[in-house]
């Protein structure tokens, strides 16, 4: 896959009434729309987050295609800890007390415990790659360092999961820029009235009236997504550019709903990508997979080693071998998984 691609053009039409606020009321309304100039728009990060999740899906589906057992998530988080427990013997550090602490329950939250895509909103997201200067210092580091490497997310080549790479992560901004879509022509906003719903028993809030300004359907927007004139060293230029051209316009195109109030019928949106840019997401996806498989099963992790000895703890730096080993040992039992 090769591309000279830098951006990707795209109309989004509404299907429904679309809100998407400003945080703040004005005036007589309570949650006025988001608006550039005066126009109605809709912010970069609101395509952004959207894309991202199908995205973290698409990534998520093509490893339960390969996963050799029935509870991925469930197996997954034994073997992370097996390699803590096995980790606490050699350094004795609590690792597995604090893991147990903050791990969260694989059936509730699986998405924390994929290989190759973390959850970015776990306690368990790919961690930016200094952290491997608290190694042993601190524990929930540590979790994440060690989660990152035995759960496939990080090797000698890349410092990031999948999904992180193209969307930035923590420690590493996106490479990719989601430009606000702007409405075209002469768009008028409308209002309308809502009552807040009591959650727990269904009836109407008293005193609970709240203002809503809208986008009516049938409004265009024209948003760009580009190429980033700054990447970071964990984001190669020909790999965002093969994402631009086969990953984000079928992505753009599965965009079926954003914005507020979706469960009554708002935000349902059209998304047309401009110059007929087709793409194939699935195959891009299982490049990716394959690739990251393929670089886990030759990484020698001397990235980490060379880390590790920059730690402080003269103990630490004793071990390194060691670390290394357990680390590797249960990377070869996660890659057995899938």
């Amino acid at each position: 896959m090769t591309s000279q691609h830098r951006a990707v053009k795209y109309r989004l039409t509404t299907v429904s009434p679309l809100h998407i606020g400003t945080g703040m009321p004005r005036g007589l309304l309570d949650q006025p729309t988001f608006k550039i100039d005066g126009k109605p728009a809709v912010p970069g990060s609101s395509i952004k987050g959207r894309v991202r999740a199908l995205f973290e899906e698409a990534v998520r589906r093509q490893v339960e295609r390969r996963a050799r057992c029935d509870d991925l998530p469930r197996r997954a988080r034994e073997i992370l800890e097996q390699a803590l427990e096995e980790l606490d013997r050699e350094l004795n550090r609590g690792l597995v007390e604090m893991f147990r602490k903050v791990a969260p329950d694989p059936q509730l939250e699986p998405y924390a415990y994929y290989p190759l895509v973390c959850d970015p909103l776990s306690q368990l997201h790919c961690n930016p790659p200094s952290s491997a200067l608290d190694f042993g210092d601190d524990r929930l580091e540590t979790i994440r360092l060690v989660a990152s490497y035995v759960l496939l997310r990080r090797s000698s080549q890349r410092q990031y999961c999948i999904a992180c790479t193209y969307f930035g992560g923590n420690g590493h901004p996106s490479p990719l820029v989601f430009k606000p879509a702007r409405a075209e022509g002469d768009v008028k906003t409308a209002v309308t009235t809502r009552v807040s719903i009591d959650r727990l028993t269904g009836a109407a809030k008293q005193e609970r009236l709240f203002t809503v300004e809208y986008v009516p359907p049938g409004v265009v927007f024209e948003g760009e997504v580009a190429l980033s004139e700054e990447l970071s060293s964990y984001a190669e230029k020909k790999d965002v550019e093969n994402f631009l051209q086969h990953a984000l316009p079928p992505l753009l195109r599965e965009v079926k709903a954003i914005g507020k109030h979706k469960s009554v019928g708002f935000g349902e949106v059209k998304v047309e990508v401009a110059d007929a840019q087709g793409g194939d997401l699935d195959a891009f996806v299982t490049h990716e997979v394959e690739r990251r498989i393929e670089e886990a099963c030759r990484a020698d992790l001397n990235d980490l080693r060379r880390d590790l000895k920059k730690v402080e703890d003269e103990k630490i730096r004793e071990k390194i071998d060691t670390v290394i080993e357990v680390i590797n040992k249960y990377r070869r039992a996660m890659l057995r998984l899938i």
